[in-house]
């Protein structure tokens, strides 16, 4: 019978342990969030301002970029290249400024990312996380259109003048394509 006592007491102390140690580990835990919370409204008292600031910025680059890519497809569509290259060199500097605002973005955010769950920024990093959608799936449209495009003008010149079916390689093993040979329409013989 002594050793069913001393079994339990040993028992009652594990378990006395195991209280102590699970208390340790919820006050831990709760000290660490709070302490994290007390970090994001620190930086939300000094930066939300700044986050703000940089994510109305690029959500305003991303206007421009999906407007000039409404308009890069209508070049494409109606075949106005001159236009289609001015659009293109405004896309790429938009690009540039929204890559630059990004990076500024990741820096001030860090690891941090409960910063945009604050009420203040919730709502323009969503606008902006749904305008980058939109700009992927309009990239998208126009590279399926040009591809279509370039499938079926292929296919025409294939059928109206066929080309030799041997495979040309180039220096570095890849296959080139082999040219159109020179056509003349309506030539008076």
């Amino acid at each position: 019978m002594g050793e069913a006592v001393i079994e339990e007491k040993e028992t009652e102390e594990i378990d006395s342990v195991k209280e102590k140690v699970s208390e340790l580990k919820r006050k831990t835990k709760a000290a660490r969030k709070a302490k994290k919370q007390a970090a994001v409204k620190k930086i939300a008292e000094s930066g939300e301002n700044e986050l703000l600031q940089i994510l109305i910025a690029q959500n305003d680059v991303l206007d421009c970029m999906l407007t000039q890519q409404k308009k890069i497809h209508d070049s494409v569509k109606e075949r106005k290249w001159v236009e289609l290259e001015n659009c293109i060199n405004s896309m790429q500097a938009y690009s540039d400024a929204f890559v630059n605002l990004d990076q500024c973005r990741e820096n001030f955010v860090g690891d941090n990312k409960d910063l945009y769950l604050m009420p203040e920024v919730r709502d323009v990093f969503a606008s902006v996380r749904t305008k980058l959608s939109k700009s992927k799936i309009e990239n998208n449209a126009l590279a399926t259109y040009v591809s279509s495009t370039r499938e079926f003008v292929d296919g025409v010149l294939e059928n109206c003048v066929p080309q030799s079916r041997t495979k040309v390689y180039g220096r570095n093993g890849k296959i080139i394509r082999p040219t159109a040979e020179s056509v003349v329409l309506d030539a008076l013989v």
